[in-house]
């Protein structure tokens, strides 16, 4: 008996004993060679590149070996866990520092990684050997006695804090905890701030279930909302503290009694004690008592109105004041500014209160010119003529001008001060000699619309702005012209336009000016001055010059010299051209058409082809490749069949170079085969039918009378046909 009891007890020892570390770590080390980190590539959450954790172990059974279980630091996470030859590998965050590895039977060991190696790195493969300190016997032994068993809670919010008899746990950002824990009882508390503490215990003696244990905290706050006609942008203060605007819901506050003030300009603040429950939100919409009142202030001048320092407005001002003792002015440039002190209250709403306006203040001028009766202005406004003096100006800056015909005007700015006189002595300077020049003698000369006489003139014009106008024939040329008192003599010459006799090597040609025809050789035009193109035609002959009728000096005939046309310059100026179309594709299939347009630099052009053969368009019914219908049933068809094609196409033309055109576009397009069958119908063969888009791209060469071109046609992108047209191409007539 005795023996028994020893036996019992060596073995319990032996049994507790193992719920120490029953692991030891042999090595971690680098391993350079192996690229298994980047062969099998992961990334965490944070879309970081992991590092790849190895983990060997050493008298330690297959079955134990999976009692492992690794916690990494709260910076890091393990992505992946496999089983590969014998190893656990695990794929890790870069810059994993500690590692917390776990055995459902031996306990935990903090593995300091720094300890060992520098730093984890991204896509790098790292070693952890372990070593088992039990026989295999042993390690048996213990599989089969188990006295411990993980304890669990799911904690809401996730961020609570969790003591379990007297031991924070780690909790997850997931709001999970979990350790493997000997069999017992034990008292737990969670505690968040601005939430009840929940305390508890739980009983661990399942050796096959782990015990999970839920905890919802409940909250120790709530809310306050505030609303309510009048209240917009209302200051809200909670406990004394500012705390927002209306419309206004509050942050989480504790449970229990709150001072609530709500502050608006031109009311009366209100407070209010609230209580506020858990997790509930009261609502407030209080009315606020007005503490102001509309009223209109006045002035008959053109001056500002302020309140208290601040400007409301000019002659008029309409708005709410709260109540309380206003100084109120006005004020106005030069004249001595108005003040009153006015107390307002909520009784005086829609009251008018009128201003006194700002009084003027004075000085006088005295103006007197040479030569005498100058008109004079002040600030724009005609005063009179000199001499003059105005005993009332408003003091400050003015713009004094004086005028007279014939004469220079001056312009000065004055400063008058109040009480004083100012003294203003001006002389008037004379005009300034200007000569008129025309091509030829004899045209008539207007200074400012009044006849002066006939070119070449000179005559004497007043300071100022001046119209010169020179006419022949009735025809006007004016200039613009300024006489200021530094300038010297002005000479001025006018220009008309030119005539000019246009002959060609024979007389009857075609004559173009600018583009327009004029008339045939030989013709006289009267031409604008500055630079024309002349051009001259005779069936396929032309000749073509630019001239300047600018100047004295320039030409006043011209001889053309016709020669044959150059491809070139026949399509220079544009042409339109038709084509007969030719198209043939691979289906087999051929069609015809015809194709219209213009281009010059850019143009356009529209296309029509056809089979002229429209029985395909007639079926009944549609079949596959393999001549079903609806997938399942099969005609009994002849083997002959017919097809239908249709185009009609439109785009642009763009001039390469000389007679070289490229031409795009797009339209409706169809081709339609379909099969006989032997009850006389008509069966579409879906396969070769194709409806929709035709998109064109080719080339075309304009020449001298004909046009070719060559396409190439598609449509819906799944069958392509060759295009060929020839025909007639002419040039655009020009105006």
């Amino acid at each position: 008996m005795k023996n028994r009891l020893i036996l019992s007890l060596a073995f319990l020892f032996f049994v507790f004993s193992l719920s120490a570390q029953d692991f030891e770590i042999v090595s971690v080390e680098s391993l350079p060679a192996d690229m298994s980190a980047r062969e099998e590539m992961k990334t965490d959450h944070n879309d970081r590149q992991c590092a790849l954790l190895r983990v060997a172990t050493q008298n330690i059974a297959p079955n134990q070996r999976e009692g492992f279980s690794f916690v990494p630091d709260l910076g890091s996470e393990v992505v992946e866990r496999a089983s590969r030859d014998g190893e656990i590998w695990l794929w890790v965050s870069p810059n994993l520092k500690y590692l917390r590895i776990k055995h459902r039977d031996w306990g935990q060991y903090e593995l300091r990684l720094p300890d060992y190696v520098p730093y984890i790195e991204a896509l790098h493969t790292y070693k952890i050997t372990i070593k088992g300190t039990l026989s295999l016997a042993q390690q048996e032994q213990v599989n089969n006695t188990l006295t411990q068993q993980y304890l669990a809670f799911q904690i809401t919010p996730t961020d609570a804090l969790l003591e379990v008899n007297g031991k924070t746990w780690q909790v997850e950002p997931d709001g999970s905890a979990m350790e493997y824990v000997p069999f017992g009882k034990y008292s737990y508390q969670v505690s968040l701030a601005n939430y009840h503490t929940f305390t508890g215990s739980v009983v661990v003696d399942d050796p096959e279930n782990p015990h999970k244990v839920e905890v919802n905290l409940l909250p120790n706050f709530g809310w306050i909302e505030i609303s309510g006609d009048g209240l917009e942008d209302a200051s809200v203060y909670i406990d004394n503290a500012l705390a927002g605007k209306i419309p206004f819901r509050s942050k989480a506050l504790n449970s229990g009694q709150h001072n609530v003030r709500i502050v608006k300009k031109m009311y009366d603040d209100y407070s209010e004690n609230v209580i506020v429950k858990d997790n509930e939100t009261t609502r407030l919409s209080p009315s606020l008592k007005a503490d102001f009142a509309g009223v209109i202030l006045k002035v008959d001048a053109d001056a500002e109105i302020w309140v208290n320092n601040e400007k409301k407005g000019i002659r008029t001002w309409a708005g709410p004041l709260s109540s309380g003792t206003y100084k109120i002015e006005c004020k106005q440039v030069n004249h001595e500014t108005t003040m009153v002190t006015k107390e307002i209250t909520p009784q005086m709403a829609g009251q008018v209160i009128k201003l006194e306006a700002p009084r003027p203040i004075y000085g006088s001028l005295n103006v007197v010119s040479t030569p005498n009766f100058a008109t004079l202005y002040i600030d724009g406004e005609k005063i009179g003529e000199t001499p003059r003096f105005i005993k009332d100006l408003l003091i400050g800056s003015h713009e004094l001008r004086l005028t007279k015909e014939g004469c220079a005007p001056i312009q000065k700015t004055i400063v008058i001060k109040k009480g004083e006189t100012l003294e203003v002595k001006e002389t008037l300077a004379t005009g300034k000699s200007v000569t008129v020049k025309t091509d030829r003698a004899g045209d008539n000369v207007y200074v400012d619309n009044t006849f002066v006489g006939e070119t070449p003139i000179t005559t004497s014009v007043g300071f100022g702005q001046h119209t010169i106008k020179v006419t022949r024939n009735n025809v006007p040329v004016e200039k613009t012209i300024s006489i200021a008192e530094h300038d010297s003599d002005k000479e001025l010459l006018f220009e008309f336009g030119r005539l000019i006799t246009i002959k060609t090597d024979c007389d009857g040609d075609a004559v173009f000016v600018d583009g327009n025809r004029v008339g045939v050789s030989p013709v006289d035009i009267d031409l604008p001055l500055g630079k024309h193109i002349i051009r001259a035609e005779r069936k396929k002959k032309y000749d073509e010059i630019e001239i300047n009728t600018r100047g004295f000096g320039s030409k006043n005939e011209y001889t053309l010299t016709l020669h044959n046309e150059t491809v070139s310059h026949f399509v220079e100026n544009g042409v339109n051209f038709a084509t007969l179309d030719f198209a043939y594709s691979p289906a087999p299939q051929t069609s015809f058409g015809a194709t219209f347009g213009m281009v010059k630099k850019f143009g356009w052009f529209i296309s029509a082809a056809s089979n002229y053969k429209f029985d395909a368009l007639h079926f009944s019914e549609v079949a596959n490749a393999e001549g079903l219908v609806d997938g399942n049933y099969y005609y009994d068809y002849t083997g002959e069949s017919c097809s239908t094609r249709i185009s009609v196409v439109a785009g642009a033309m763009i001039n390469l170079k000389g007679p070289l055109c490229m031409r795009i576009g797009a339209g409706y397009g169809s081709r339609v085969k379909s099969w006989y069958t032997t009850n006389g119908n008509l069966i579409k063969l879906e396969d070769d039918s194709f409806t929709g888009l035709d998109v064109t791209a080719g080339l075309q060469l304009n020449l001298k009378g004909f046009a070719i071109s060559v396409d190439a046609v598609t449509t819906n992108f799944k069958i392509i046909e060759g295009k060929f047209g020839i025909g007639y191409c002419w040039k655009r007539k020009i105006k």
